[in-house]
């Protein structure tokens, strides 16, 4: 209820090329990740791997 009445005292000044700014950049960088169905939720072993190549898979060289 609070925030209903919240949004009555303000005025986003935000211009709109700034809250679009990242909308460009962002979408289709990160694929959908899919385990199969059935499959249930990832062991810790699994998640650990999962994990790691994430890691591997976005770190950034300078």
């Amino acid at each position: 209820m609070a925030a209903i009445v919240a949004v009555e005292c303000y005025d986003n000044l935000t211009p709109e090329e700034e809250m679009n700014k990242y909308k460009e950049w962002y979408v289709g960088k990160m694929g959908v990740e899919v385990r199969e169905r059935g499959a249930g939720r990832p062991t810790k072993r699994e998640r650990r791997d999962i994990d790691g190549f994430k890691d591997d898979r976005f770190e950034i060289e300078w």
